[in-house]
């Protein structure tokens, strides 16, 4: 499945800074379901966009004949900075899995085992 970013050009993920600039487009997609309390999240999400477009941007190229054009260029991504950005989308509904979670559970009430362990720890203490 090929996914086409409206304002974005072809291939978007080749362009520097693709990751802010999509993550940019999620977030004014999301429109109101974003609120002044997401916003640090939103702001925590962009560093870690901008350091995946940096990481990236570092990755060596290699020529046609097989030879790398820069050998300083060689880092590659870590193995915490992309799960982590992926958890802040499924955490504000940007993604496919975030906003089935937010649908389950609208207006944010906590749910899950640790929510019913907790409450049942309430409601046992104050009987």
């Amino acid at each position: 499945m090929r996914v086409t970013l409206v304002g974005m050009a072809e291939p978007y993920w080749q362009e520097p800074g693709a990751t802010l600039a999509a993550f940019n487009a999620a977030v004014s997609a999301a429109g109101d379901k974003l609120g002044a309390v997401d916003g640090a999240a939103v702001e925590a999400a962009r560093i870690l966009a901008e350091k995946i477009d940096q990481m990236r941007d570092l990755e060596p190229h290699v020529t046609e004949d097989g030879e790398l054009q820069d050998e300083k260029r060689g880092r590659s991504l870590d193995n915490v900075t992309l799960p982590t950005f992926l958890k802040y989308l499924d955490a504000l509904g940007l993604t496919p899995a975030g906003r089935r979670l937010l649908e389950q559970n609208p207006g944010g009430r906590p749910s899950g085992k640790l929510h019913a362990i907790r409450e049942g720890v309430r409601s046992s203490a104050a009987s």
